[in-house]
Formats: structure tokens, C-alpha cells, sequence
């Protein structure tokens, strides 16, 4: 639970394992309608809270997550 003036950053969106998850096979087509279900759930929280979300998109280029990989299995 946040309290009041609280930031809190996450490194990933609950949204990825609605969508993306469901289709390259990670989850369930009932697992991800619960958790797409759920996600709209806890954004009408925030909005009756009045919590505000920020999202932020941060790319990384192929070749540098080539590398991030080569470098990991060395």
C-alpha cells in the first residue's frame, strides 16, 4: 500500500501479461482475461483513490539487446 506523496516505479506493466503474454503462449486465454479484467479493476481504483499513473515507454534497440544477451551467456 502507498501512502499519501509516495513514489513507486515499476519495470513492468501488468497490461504485458494481459496481451502480450496470452499470445505468445505464457498464459492461459482464461488467465489473461482474468488479469485483463483485474487491470481494470485496480485502474478504477486508482482513479477513485485519485492516484495518479504515469507510464513512461523505454525502448532498447535490437542490437543492443543482442548484445545484453551475448554479454549474459558468457
Amino acid at each position: 500500500m502507498c501512502r499519501r506523496g509516495e513514489i513507486v516505479i515499476f519495470d513492468r506493466s501488468w497490461y504485458n501479461g494481459a496481451g502480450v503474454e496470452r499470445v505468445i503462449g505464457f498464459c492461459s486465454e482464461e488467465g489473461g482475461q482474468a488479469l485483463s479484467q483485474h487491470c481494470a479493476a485496480s485502474r478504477e481504483g486508482h482513479d477513485r483513490l485519485r492516484i495518479g499513473l504515469i507510464k513512461y515507454w523505454l525502448e532498447v534497440s535490437a542490437k543492443a539487446q543482442e548484445r545484453r544477451l551475448q554479454d549474459r551467456t558468457r
